[in-house]
């Protein structure tokens, strides 16, 4: 019986074990998955936020190119500028993820080509104007429409980065939930462990792990309640190991000890 129950302790363990190990592999995993989409996001936020700062550097210097034009200033640093990061961002890069719908994408890519037609336009006009001096309405007028163009792609990709962001923050949220209902298993589990150790120490002897006097008397008084209720008689048998003074005498207190637990 003694062995029995050491057996079914054994198998119980391992089983609580075993829980504790697969939860907390689900814990890792949750929180390597979190680690690697906020990365992931910082890294989106970054290269929006250098696109967006593109598109505005764009839509500046064109009003600043018009003007400095019709003040007698050399631009050509300005427009080597606007052409280098126009030929970035006219790639689609910035959109170029499944977190960006169809609509929102073949906006942002139309209104990047207005924006080049335009701006091509603008240059010509720029040239023209440095030839005659009547072409100055109409290089004051095309800046204003260029720019335009390029107050509207900021602001399509200000909106597709927000949609990125609010997409993959929410993922990131329920990610942090999955990891705190991990944790809470985690602890509910290592509590039921250390609850139930806790009853089973208060019922039992530390070196036989056999019911202790306390337990016996309990269930004595249970068996003998339900005797009285019943009017049905029980049986109790008591068994006593002779001479066993003379082993802890002869072997000492450990060698007893071994033999209890035998």
């Amino acid at each position: 019986m003694h062995i029995f129950k050491r057996i079914i302790a054994s198998v119980s363990g391992m089983r609580v074990s075993l829980q504790i190990n697969f939860l907390l592999l689900l814990l890792f995993c949750s929180v390597l998955l979190s680690g690697y989409i906020a990365i992931n996001l910082l890294k989106i936020f970054n290269d929006d936020a250098v696109s967006i700062n593109n598109l505005g550097i764009i839509r500046g210097s064109i009003q600043r190119i018009s003007k400095q034009e019709l003040n007698g200033i050399d631009t050509a640093q300005l427009i080597q500028r606007v052409d280098n990061l126009i030929e970035t961002e006219k790639s689609g890069k910035f959109i170029h993820t499944s977190k960006v719908s169809e609509v929102d994408g073949n906006r942002f890519k139309q209104e990047m080509k207005e924006l080049e037609s335009g701006w091509n336009e603008l240059k010509q006009l720029i040239l023209q104007y440095r030839k005659n001096n009547k072409f100055k309405d109409a290089l004051f007028q095309h800046s204003e429409k260029c720019w335009v163009h390029a107050n509207k792609v900021v602001f399509s990709a200000q909106k597709i980065s927000e949609a990125k962001h609010n997409h993959y923050k929410n993922i990131l949220i329920d990610m942090m939930l999955v990891a705190s209902l991990f944790i809470l298993a985690i602890i509910a589990v290592v509590y039921k462990i250390v609850h139930k150790r806790l009853e089973v120490d208060a019922v039992t002897d530390p070196l036989t792990k056999l019911f202790n006097r306390s337990y016996f008397d309990k269930i004595l008084f249970k068996q003998r309640s339900l005797s009285l209720r019943h009017n049905s008689a029980f049986s109790l048998l008591l068994l006593d190991v002779d001479y066993f003074k003379n082993v802890n005498d002869n072997f000492g207190h450990q060698k007893g000890d071994t033999v209890l637990n035998s």
